[in-house]
């Protein structure tokens, strides 16, 4: 027999609940506040017991969480979830600087971005592309979802799959029609792929992409390192979608409790707290922040 105990702020309340039954015990005046509390109990029994065995349901590890983080550090991961989107998204494409790379997740998580796309060679992988520089991303890399491709090809089906329209950073392309980034339309979702620091967008990021956008420029260079592309573009992007909308931050309810579980792992420095998430098989070390993109 499993036995939860939750306290509500109505006066000599108590709920509980034995093999999912809920129990009301009130000694309160109005008979409204005691069926209010019982359908409040019967919602949080719910919760709880939605998985089996010692699984926890996001609500409960929230509360398993939160009493190991100080509320402003709290305070300050429900601001940045408010400031998040998903809608746009950064496509990497095979890029040979570690520090470009981070610089760029950096500037995502300034601006509110939340979600990357990292192409790389099954070699440049192994040497090492899941590890940060603390140099360059001041810690950025782990509070966004990055997912890792192989293919071009693969990573923009993808995100033409889930509806992205796919521009590509090219100051030229076949016919010419790339459009300076503040003409982009920014009502549909959007995947800004930029490409190596040396050659740019592949041919096939090109083909495949929906449209092309530069940066205008009037000095004599005709290009900017991409990390600092990429921040000019996002910046651009953040400021219009304020302008349009009245904000950038647009994550669903679900997309927010679901990321604020994960926030709450990765502030976590107690390691008692990280004894009671194993406690609950909830491995703290384990991220499942990729596992919708």
């Amino acid at each position: 027999m499993t036995s939860y105990v939750v306290s509500f702020p109505i006066r000599d309340t108590v709920v509980r609940s034995d093999n999912n039954i809920p129990w009301v015990l009130a000694m309160h005046s109005n008979v409204v506040s005691i069926f209010s509390c019982f359908r409040r109990a019967a919602a949080t029994c719910r919760s709880i017991s939605c998985n089996t065995g010692n699984d926890l349901s996001l609500w409960a590890k929230e509360r398993v969480l939160a009493p190991y983080i100080s509320s402003e550090r709290r305070n300050r991961i429900e601001r940045v979830l408010e400031n998040r989107t998903r809608n746009v998204v950064v496509v990497l494409e095979h890029l040979h600087s570690k520090g470009n790379e981070n610089a760029v997740y950096r500037s995502m998580d300034a601006l509110g971005f939340q979600e990357a796309h990292s192409i790389t060679a099954d070699e440049e992988s192994e040497a090492g592309q899941a590890s940060g520089d603390p140099r360059t991303d001041a810690g950025a890399r782990k509070w966004l979802q990055i997912r890792k491709w192989h293919t071009t090809r693969d990573c923009l089906l993808h995100l033409k799959s889930r509806g992205y329209q796919i521009i590509a950073t090219a100051m030229n392309n076949r016919d010419n029609s790339s459009l300076p980034v503040q003409d982009v339309d920014f009502d549909n979702k959007i995947a800004f792929v930029f490409g190596a620091e040396k050659d740019g967008v592949s041919d096939l990021a090109v083909e495949m992409a929906d449209v092309c956008c530069f940066i205008p420029m009037i000095g004599f260079t005709q290009s900017f390192n991409v990390s600092v592309a990429a921040a000019l573009i996002l910046y651009e992007t953040r400021m219009r979608r304020i302008r349009m909308f009245g904000r950038n931050g647009d994550l669903t309810d679900e997309e927010k409790r679901s990321l604020l579980v994960e926030f709450y792992v990765r502030a976590l420095t107690s390691s008692k707290a990280r004894r009671v998430l194993q406690k609950y098989k909830y491995d703290a070390t384990d991220s499942s922040m990729t596992e919708n993109i």
